[in-house]
């Protein structure tokens, strides 16, 4: 027999139930980037990200199974709008080659420095974590070197995945040593440096 009213969604004050919580689920990743910056990932508890969203922690459980789970999806989100940003730095110039690498770095160290509590949360922090976690990051560095290889004007199909590993382990040294030191070298010289290493993924055959 057709269940014809519990099939339809439940709302609350014109609000279907799905659309809440959403919502509740990005508070709890803001809340989340405000506590890791605060007292960084290790030390940050489910109690403390909900108090900070508003929120008690049966709302927690409802959108992740573990603290590790919302540092993911915030670190995917994260990710996310930033290569968006970078990708369209890069199409701003127009053909592959050195220029179109400096536009995409700069994007990227720009996004780091006018943002250095999510720098240091996604950058630093996560790097002490492992697990899961690190799957995610290793994902996400691989979008960034295919990223700047295709600024090179190389093909995803022609990038050696150890050259790929080498590039972004050392770009992501750098932006940690960057990052650490409070942004104390000039956003410049940052890029430049990256922009060389990561010719690297120009020639790879």
């Amino acid at each position: 027999m057709t269940q014809l009213f519990s099939a339809k969604p439940q709302r609350y004050r014109g609000v279907p139930a799905h659309e809440r919580q959403a919502k509740r689920r990005e508070r709890l990743l803001e809340a989340a980037v405000q506590v890791y910056g605060d007292v960084g990932f290790q030390s940050a508890t489910v109690k403390a990200v909900c108090k900070a969203a508003g929120l008690t922690e049966r709302y927690f459980y409802e959108s992740f199974p573990n603290s590790q789970a919302l540092l993911i999806a915030a670190f995917e989100d994260l990710s996310d709008q930033v290569f968006e940003d970078i990708r369209d730095a890069g199409k701003a110039i127009s053909k592959p080659g050195r220029k179109r690498v400096e536009a995409v770095l700069d994007a990227y160290c720009g996004a780091l420095e006018e943002s250095p509590v999510d720098a240091r949360v996604f950058i630093v922090e996560i790097d002490r974590v492992g697990g899961d976690v690190d799957d995610a990051m290793n994902r996400e560095l691989d979008v960034l070197g295919q990223i700047l290889a295709e600024a090179w004007g190389n093909t995803q199909e022609l990038i050696d995945p150890l050259v790929l590993v080498c590039v972004t382990g050392g770009l992501i040294r750098l932006m940690k040593r960057w990052i650490s030191s409070d942004f104390r070298e000039p956003k410049a010289d940052i890029v430049a440096a990256a922009v060389n290493l990561s010719k690297l993924l120009s020639s790879v055959s």
